[in-house]
């Protein structure tokens, strides 16, 4: 928008000197009481008996917006423009037809639009441009100048309260009208580089590179989006893992049976022994969450070797092993395997066990089934 200078020829009149103003007036008066006295006196009215009265003469009525008008000029001559222009926007609601106050009102609303625009203020430019628009709604080049402030303003405060979609379309149809409009470029450098960074904690780093080289047309020489950028296309250019099934165990009490899968592929089917009566193993579903290769109780005063706990007994943890070795050396249910003989665990001869060890993660799911 161009600015417009303000246009010296509505210079307000100063207005007279009020002493010189009440002399005239009291002159007036004055006179107007000698022209009645003398009347009231002289011969002809006194012979009359009666006194003539005076002939009616014509008033002229003031204009509805005089009182306005006068006041917004000494206004504006005093430099309190906001109100010489209330005063104004008044005097023309009463006297719409004033096609002159009407010119200068508008010449004023574009010059403040476009000052605030040049200082980079649009929402002081926003009112100003409406009401512009609104004295002469078929300006098209006024009515473009308002659409395109509209257009950014929607932009901006999208971008502030995170809507980025709708930054993006403000801003982007706003850049391709108009590239230089007010700080329009850093408003899309910004939305995409928010984008970017939503892409990126979500991991869709294809995503966040194309957002990242969006945001370095508008600024393409920033150091922050090309490092960015650069991360993304090296993150992007790996190859993607293959996802490994889930790994899941299942222990068939009544069959003394052991399964280990992967996804839905069976892996290993072996013989175990589950507690005792009176001790039995508890049936449920729990996860291994200890990994001790050759494990120490000393409550039973042995060691359980590939140790997976999986759940507690009070403060005895209960898991998956081979066969115990006592402290004398000797192997404790050596040939009872696939025999509810335990103390609780669920046990394995130690070659199953070994495999199983090295097979299961912290974290696989045991299925203990009645």
């Amino acid at each position: 928008m161009r600015a417009l200078a303000r246009d010296e020829s509505w210079a307000p009149a100063v207005p007279e000197s009020t002493s010189y103003r009440l002399r005239a007036m009291l002159a007036g008066l004055i006179l107007l009481l000698g022209v009645g006295l003398f009347w009231q006196w002289s011969p002809a009215s006194v012979g009359a008996g009666t006194r003539r009265q005076p002939e009616p003469t014509a008033v002229a009525t003031p204009r509805a917006g005089a009182a306005n008008r006068a006041a917004a000029e000494i206004a504006w001559a005093h430099g309190r423009e906001e109100e010489a222009l209330r005063l104004w926007e008044a005097t023309l609601a009463a006297e719409p037809g004033d096609s002159r106050l009407r010119a200068r009102l508008l010449k004023l609303y574009v010059a403040r639009a476009t000052t605030s625009l040049q200082t980079q203020l649009p929402d002081q430019a926003q009112p100003f441009l409406e009401r512009a628009v609104l004295l002469s709604p078929d300006d098209k080049a006024l009515a473009g100048e308002y659409e395109a402030l509209q257009t950014y303003l929607a932009g901006r405060d999208a971008l502030r309260e995170g809507d980025l979609n709708t930054a993006n379309a403000k801003l982007a149809a706003l850049y391709a009208q108009d590239p230089y409009y007010l700080d329009v470029v850093d408003l899309l450098y910004q939305t995409y580089m928010a984008k970017g960074d939503n892409l990126r904690e979500t991991k869709q780093w294809r995503g966040a590179r194309q957002a990242y080289a969006n945001a370095l047309r508008y600024h393409p020489r920033d150091p922050v989006a090309q490092q960015k950028a650069a991360e993304m296309a090296e993150i992007a250019a790996r190859p993607t893992p293959t996802p490994r099934p889930a790994k899941r165990i299942v222990v068939d009490i009544s069959e003394q049976r052991f399964y280990a899968y992967e996804g839905d592929r069976l892996l290993y089917s072996l013989v175990t022994s589950t507690g005792e009566p009176g001790r039995p193993t508890k049936p449920g579903v729990y996860h291994v969450q200890s990994k001790i290769r050759n494990a120490r109780s000393n409550v039973w005063h042995l060691w359980m070797p590939y140790w997976l706990g999986i759940y507690w007994v009070g403060d005895i943890e209960n898991g998956i092993h081979g066969l115990p070795v006592l402290d004398s050396g000797g192997k404790l249910w050596a040939g009872y395997l696939g025999q509810r003989v335990s103390f609780g665990c669920v046990i394995l001869g130690d070659d199953a066990a070994r495999q199983i060890f090295d097979w299961a993660e912290i974290g696989t799911e045991v299925v203990v089934q009645p």
